[in-house]
């Protein structure tokens, strides 16, 4: 009994930790963007006839706001409008007022339109990818025995000589971390039920 009370404060004290560090990190949070949907346009009166592009990233939402008098859609349109898939990814059906929203998981550009006005009311979603992740700057080392420096490899990142400072990325340092913090909250948490069956 003692012993899987013990286990679970353990298991608890690693889920919190485990928490607490993604907490810490401050994981980049996803944006919604709002596109207006009025009589004939999207986004202003100004794309009237035209095409309105929204720019959003990876993980983004879109919520298109329905404020005109007349019933619209916002219909993906798959490669072309003039043409548009009979499967669309996302649709709204037709509405007067309120909103509609999609999230974007996946980047590329997203055509879309109004089936009440095909030919009028046209939009696009660029849907940007995640950053890319950040290259450690390199290593600088400090020279061999003997003075002679190693030279860039193909990459252009001098090769490790075992004598300078190792650079870890931020990612293996937080993953180094998690679990320093895990193993000793399970140590602590082991020891408190050991000290209490005494």
């Amino acid at each position: 009994m003692r012993r899987s009370r013990a286990l679970l404060l353990g298991l608890l004290a690693v889920a919190a930790s485990a928490l607490s560090l993604l907490l810490a990190t401050g994981s980049s949070s996803a944006a919604t963007t709002t596109v207006q949907v009025g009589d004939m346009f999207f986004c202003s009166s100004a794309f009237q006839g035209g095409v309105c592009e929204t720019d959003v990233s990876v993980g983004d939402t879109v919520t298109w706001n329905f404020a005109g008098s007349l019933q619209h859609t916002v219909t993906d349109c798959g490669a072309n409008c003039n043409t548009a898939t009979q499967s669309p990814l996302f649709n709204s059906g037709p509405m007067s007022s309120g909103t509609f929203q999609f999230t974007f998981t996946t980047p590329g550009t997203y055509l879309y339109m109004c089936r009440v006005h095909p030919f009028d009311m046209r939009g696009k979603i660029v849907v940007a990818g995640a950053p890319a992740p950040t290259t450690p700057a390199p290593v600088a080392t400090t020279p061999a025995p003997g003075g002679a420096t190693p030279a860039p490899t193909s990459s252009g990142v001098l090769p490790r000589t075992g004598y300078g400072p190792v650079q870890q990325s931020s990612h293996s340092w937080w993953l180094a971390l998690a679990a320093t913090l895990a193993g000793v909250t399970l140590v602590a948490s082991g020891a408190y039920a050991f000290a209490r069956r005494r």
